[in-house]
């Protein structure tokens, strides 16, 4: 899957690829092939959702890329809640599992809260491997310095079982797939304030989604 996305002044290609699995003449290999590789299931993908606009629309893409190529893996939506979020990851769950008549699922909360939230990325992405997922994937973003005021940059370290899809993309990137794909109402129920469901407007996130619709010349949402 491949896009062409962001303002005129800055586009940029967005590729979203499946975990690529090799075919094995017989399930032998296939076990030693998962045991060399540190991979409990090469089957499942663990999807980290945190009610943004990010994670919401990474999450969408890798169901649509999983039907398009045959639905050979089980995606599965873990959720590490940030405050406030709880319900907006709910909703973005399954609004996108409506969209795919896709039986709706309660909240798969990962994470320890009592982390800062580096922290807490680390250990949601720890716990979810270690539930038979061989493969996570994360919606982190390239985001701007003046977005990242007084927070941790969060390392990316990209490997078999670990994907950072949206890395090279900013905020305004991350909103024109939403136009691409006609799928505004899945924003509406996101949320991007970082106090709570409803928007600040002085926060990192506020600013940042703000920013965002102003290099596309768009409302903001």
């Amino acid at each position: 899957m491949n896009f062409e996305v962001g303002p005129l002044h800055d586009r940029r290609i967005f590729n979203l690829e499946l975990p690529k699995i090799p075919i094995f003449p017989n399930p032998l290999f296939k076990k030693i092939w998962l045991r060399q590789n540190k991979l409990l299931d090469g089957n499942k993908i663990g999807c980290l959702i945190s009610g943004g606009i990010d994670s919401a629309i990474m999450y969408f893409l890798l169901i649509e890329e999983n039907i398009n190529t045959g639905n050979k893996f089980e995606i599965i939506p873990y959720t590490i809640l940030r405050i406030g979020a709880e319900k907006p990851a709910y909703d973005v769950i399954n609004w996108i599992h409506n969209y795919y008549s896709i039986p709706n699922t309660e909240l798969n909360v990962i994470g320890d809260p009592t982390l800062e939230e580096i922290k807490q990325v680390d250990s949601g992405i720890e716990e979810v491997l270690g539930k038979t997922v061989g493969f996570v994937y994360v919606g982190v973003i390239a985001d701007r310095p003046e977005h990242y005021i007084n927070w941790t940059r969060l390392i990316l370290k990209q490997t078999l079982t670990l994907r950072y899809p949206l890395e090279n993309l900013e905020k305004s990137h991350i909103i024109d797939l939403y136009v691409k794909k006609n799928v505004m109402e899945l924003m509406t129920l996101t949320t991007s304030c970082n106090y709570g469901k409803f928007s600040c407007g002085i926060c990192n996130g506020c600013e940042a989604r703000r920013w965002g619709f102003e290099q596309l010349n768009l409302k903001p949402l």
